[in-house]
C-alpha cells in the first residue's frame, strides 16, 4: 500500500519523465524537421515526403496516423501531432512506451516499467492539476 510520501515521490518521478519525454519529442521533432528540410514536421504529408525512411547519422522516423516514431542514435520516441499540429503533449501509453524503447530511461525510471503505476500517478497529477488535457492528449500545466 502506497502511503503519502510513496505516491507524492512517484509523482515527482513521473513529471521527470514526462519533462524527458517532452524535451526527446521537441529535439527529435526538430531534428527530424530539419533533416527532412521541412519549416514544420506536420507538414510531411503536403511535402511528399515518404511514410519511413532512414537518413544519415543512425536517424529513421515512420509516420503513422496522426504521429511519427523517431529513432535517434540516443533513443527512440513516438508522439502524436495535437489537432493544432503541435508537438509536446503525452498520454499514459506513449510514456510507457518511452520507457519500454528505451534502455537508459529504462534504469533510470524502473517504477513505471508497469503500465498501471504510469496510470495511478497520472491520474494523481490529473487530480492536483499538474497536467491537463487539451487537443487530445495530455500537457503540463504551466
Amino acid at each position: 500500500m502506497n502511503t503519502p510520501n510513496t505516491s507524492t515521490c512517484q509523482n515527482q518521478l513521473l513529471l521527470q519523465l514526462i519533462n524527458i519525454y517532452i524535451k526527446a519529442v521537441n529535439s527529435s521533432s526538430s531534428t527530424l524537421s530539419s533533416l527532412l528540410k521541412l519549416g514544420d514536421l506536420s507538414d510531411w504529408r503536403s511535402n511528399k515526403i515518404p511514410i519511413q525512411g532512414n537518413l544519415n547519422e543512425g536517424w529513421s522516423y515512420h509516420f503513422h496516423g496522426s504521429g511519427c516514431c523517431i529513432v535517434s542514435p540516443d533513443f527512440e520516441v513516438d508522439f502524436e501531432f495535437d489537432s493544432e499540429c503541435q508537438v509536446g503533449g503525452f498520454d499514459v501509453w506513449r510514456l510507457w512506451s518511452f520507457v519500454c524503447d528505451n534502455a537508459d530511461v529504462s534504469s533510470d525510471f524502473p517504477e513505471f516499467a508497469d503500465m498501471k503505476t504510469i496510470q495511478k500517478s497520472f491520474d494523481s497529477l490529473i487530480e492536483n492539476h499538474l497536467i491537463e488535457r487539451k487537443a487530445g492528449l495530455y500537457w503540463l500545466v504551466h
